[in-house]
C-alpha cells in the first residue's frame, strides 16, 4: 500500500494501490483499464446472464429503468456495423457487443396500457434515461472486470445515430447512447488511463 493517493498509477504514480480498505471490489475498480484486444474465447451464457444481472442491479431513477441493453449477436448486423464504423472493427468483432439504449418507449407503453398520460419534460426525461443507462453500464463493466473480462465503451456509434436506429429497428422514444465491447483480454499489457488529480475534481 502506498502512503499517498497521488502515487497511484491513476494519477501518474508508479503504484496500483492506495491506503484504505483493500477489498477485492476496490482493487478491481482501481485497476480497471480499457481493453481493445480480445481473445477468441467465447463468453458463455451464464457469464452473460451475470453481467446483465449486474447491470440491472444499478440504481435507477424512481425504479423506471429507462434503458435497454441490446446484445448484437446477428452476424449480418455486425457486418453492417463494420461498414458504418470501420475505425472500431476490433470492438464490433468482440465476443460480446452490447448497444446501450435510452428507453422512454417502454415507459410510454406501460402508461398507455394502464390508461395513464405519460407526462414528461423532454430534457429531464432524456437525462433520466441517459443516467440510468450509464449507471447500468458502469455496473456491467465492474462485474466484467471481477470476472477477468476486459471491456471498452464505444461512443463512435453516436456519429450515425439515425443509421443505428434503422439497423436495430429502435422504436420512437429510444436513442442509442453507446456500445460496449466485452471479451477475455489477450496477454498484451496495457496501462491504466490517467485521471485529473482529485484536487481539481473534488470540491
Amino acid at each position: 500500500m502506498t502512503s499517498n493517493p497521488s502515487n497511484h498509477a491513476r494519477y501518474g504514480g508508479p503504484e496500483m494501490a492506495i491506503d484504505g480498505p483493500k477489498t477485492a471490489l476496490i482493487q478491481t475498480l482501481l485497476s480497471r483499464r480499457s481493453c481493445r484486444d480480445f481473445s477468441d474465447r467465447v463468453i458463455d451464457h451464464q457469464t452473460k446472464h451475470l453481467l446483465f444481472t449486474a447491470a440491472q442491479s444499478a440504481p435507477t431513477k424512481s425504479n423506471l429503468q429507462q434503458y435497454s441493453l441490446i446484445e448484437i449477436a446477428d452476424p449480418s448486423i455486425r457486418q453492417s456495423l463494420q461498414q458504418l464504423f470501420p475505425s472500431v472493427t476490433w470492438a464490433i468483432s468482440a465476443p460480446l457487443l452490447v448497444v446501450i439504449v435510452g428507453d422512454l418507449h417502454r415507459t410510454q407503453q406501460i402508461n398507455a396500457a394502464k390508461g395513464h398520460e405519460f407526462r414528461w419534460d423532454a430534457a429531464d426525461a432524456f437525462l433520466n434515461a441517459s443516467v440510468d443507462a450509464s449507471l447500468a453500464l458502469g455496473f456491467m463493466i465492474a462485474a466484467a472486470e471481477s470476472l477477468s473480462l476486459g471491456s471498452c465503451p464505444i461512443s463512435t456509434i453516436r456519429e450515425s445515430t439515425a443509421a443505428i436506429i434503422r439497423l436495430l429497428e429502435l422504436p420512437k422514444g429510444t436513442f442509442p447512447i453507446c456500445a460496449c465491447a466485452f471479451g477475455y483480454p489477450t496477454q498484451k499489457h496495457t496501462t491504466v488511463s490517467p485521471r485529473l488529480p482529485q484536487s481539481v475534481v473534488v470540491h
